[in-house]
């Protein structure tokens, strides 16, 4: 199953080059970041996991104040909540739609990760913007999930700051090409 997940997603280490942030971490904080990310992506491959319990592994792996996980529904560009861990602000179940917004073209169309960080970033982005930013919320980073060349949804995590790191961008899209093979793996069940 591993072998399969590599192949779904490789990263290329020389692009990291210029990656000061893990240069600067102790061992006790690449450990723990090591093991975050393994622990996440061995979960979402456990297919008899509880998907809240595997996007709850996920919620860990990269700071934020905000997580959630949509689904998309290619009809009308909506995206379904199916995960928060602000459940009073964002409830699961929760729908947005992205049709005809620069936002939905990047990350549910062309499959591009979005990274955003201040006032701009944020309104560009989203339509309940003003929302976002009253929960002190400046900073975006959107992970499509996608399987073959389909996106299925995305993994969205948001803070006050500081801005997503490049080495942030690649865990999520580890994470994301891992949720895309247990959608699979769920399907041909």
């Amino acid at each position: 199953m591993t072998k399969n997940l590599i192949h779904l997603y490789s990263l290329d280490w020389r692009n990291y080059k210029k990656l000061d942030y893990l240069m600067n971490l102790n061992d006790v904080e690449k450990t723990h970041i090591s093991n975050t990310l393994s622990k996440a992506i061995i979960n979402a491959l456990d297919l008899k996991m509880v998907n809240s319990e595997v996007l709850q592994t996920f919620e860990n792996c990269i700071a934020n104040q905000q997580f959630t996980a949509m689904t998309y529904h290619q009809n009308g560009m909506n995206l379904e909540r199916i995960y928060s861990n602000t459940p009073e602000s964002y409830p699961v179940g929760g729908r947005k739609s992205k049709l005809g917004m620069p936002w939905g073209q990047q990350v549910l169309v062309e499959g591009r990760v979005y990274v955003g960080s201040g006032i701009n970033a944020i309104e560009w982005a989203f339509d309940d913007a003003t929302k976002i930013l009253d929960l002190g919320l400046l900073c975006v980073l959107n992970v499509p999930i996608i399987n073959g060349n389909q996106t299925r949804g995305t993994i969205n995590f948001l803070r006050s700051g500081p801005a997503f790191t490049a080495f942030e961008v690649s865990c999520g899209q580890l994470l994301a090409a891992a949720l895309a093979f247990r959608m699979n793996a769920q399907e041909d069940k």
